[in-house]
């Protein structure tokens, strides 16, 4: 027998073994993960982020969603008109609302793009999202967040 197959045998073998984590360690879900709540969803910001909301009554300009943008990731904006609406090229894309940029928050930058997806597309990731039929969470404990999400 090759080396290889019997080391290979040896770390398959001694990992089905594993002990099964503490008791007082973290839960885990159906795939060996830690069960998502909304402290390790959403984690705290570094002290040193600066907080800006966006003004009352603001209308979003794509312009701002690029400055805001412009230290975190890079986005093709020139799919959007300056008022943040999708730029409609053909005709394929006529047979739907056109997306539409939202700034929320300028900093951390929360953007929000309405008419992402047709409401056929919505019904589709909605339905991928269901759980497994008994109307309840994954662990079935009130501090997880619900089901899998598509947003």
């Amino acid at each position: 027998r090759h080396p290889s197959m019997a080391s290979a045998k040896s770390t398959t073998s001694s990992s089905s073994s594993a002990a099964p984590p503490p008791a007082d360690g973290p839960k885990l879900d159906r795939f060996g993960l830690p069960v998502q709540t909304e402290e390790n969803v959403f984690p705290p910001l570094p002290p040193s982020t600066e907080l800006i909301p966006i003004a009352e009554g603001y209308e979003t300009k794509t312009s701002d969603i690029v400055e805001a943008m412009s230290k975190h990731i890079g986005l093709d904006f020139g799919l959007f008109d300056e008022e943040g609406a999708e730029i409609m090229t053909d005709t394929a894309s006529m047979e739907r609302k056109p997306m539409k940029l939202r700034l929320e928050h300028v900093s951390p930058p929360v953007l929000t793009i309405d008419d992402f997806f047709t409401p056929e597309e919505c019904d589709e990731y909605m339905s991928l999202s269901e759980t497994d039929g008994d109307g309840g969470d994954e662990q079935g404990d009130g501090g997880t967040l619900r089901g899998r999400s598509a947003t």
